[in-house]
C-alpha cells in the first residue's frame, strides 16, 4: 500500500520539476492566453502603482515607464494613454511624440526564437527638465485608456482594476 503512496508522490514531484516557466508571472501570461483576454498593462510601479522619483536642480533625468503585452503570441499592439498630474507638461516634463493630454505607444511584436519567452514590451520615456519644482512634490499621471490587435480585435487594459495607471512623484532633491 506505500508503494502507490510513493509513486504518486515521485509523479507530483517530477511534474513539478519539470515546468520550466521562469516564473510566476510568465506562467501566468501563458495560461491567459487559453483561458482569458489578451491585455496591456504598466509594468513600472509598485503593487500600489506609484513610483517616487527624485528630481535633481542641477541636470535633466528621464522616467522610463514599461507597457507590457504579457504575451508571447499575436501582432503589434497600439496603445492610447491619457495623461494628468500636478506637473505642468512642457515646463516639467516632456513625452516625445505626446501631447499634454495623452498619447500613443505601439508595442511591436517580433516573431522571436522559440526558447525566447519574454513578453512584448515598449517604453514611455518621460523627460524631466532641471528642477523647477515650486511649492512641494507635484505628480505625473499616466492612465492605460484603450488598446487594438493588429487586426483591429479589442485589447484589454490593465488586469483587471490593476497596472492600469500610474502615478509618478516628483520630489526636489
Amino acid at each position: 500500500m506505500k508503494l502507490p503512496h510513493i509513486l504518486i508522490l515521485l509523479f507530483c514531484t517530477l511534474a513539478a520539476v519539470s515546468c520550466d516557466y521562469e516564473s510566476y508571472e510568465e506562467e501566468r501570461g501563458l495560461a491567459n492566453l487559453e483561458t482569458g483576454n489578451p491585455y496591456v498593462r504598466f509594468l513600472t510601479g509598485d503593487g500600489a502603482s506609484s513610483i517616487d522619483v527624485v528630481v535633481s536642480e542641477d541636470e535633466a533625468g528621464f522616467i522610463p515607464v514599461v507597457v507590457q503585452y504579457p504575451f508571447i503570441s499575436g501582432g503589434d499592439v497600439t496603445v492610447q494613454y491619457n495623461i494628468g498630474g500636478t506637473a505642468e507638461f512642457g515646463d516639467i516634463y516632456t513625452i516625445e511624440d505626446a501631447t499634454a493630454t495623452g498619447g500613443t505607444v505601439t508595442i511591436p511584436f517580433e516573431n522571436a526564437a522559440e526558447d525566447d519567452v519574454s513578453p512584448p514590451n515598449q517604453l514611455i520615456l518621460i523627460e524631466l527638465f532641471v528642477d523647477t519644482l515650486v511649492g512641494g512634490p507635484e505628480t505625473i499621471e499616466l492612465s492605460l485608456e484603450s488598446a487594438t490587435s493588429a487586426d483591429g480585435g479589442t485589447v484589454d487594459v490593465g488586469q483587471g482594476p490593476l497596472r492600469r495607471s500610474l502615478t509618478i512623484n516628483l520630489v526636489n532633491d
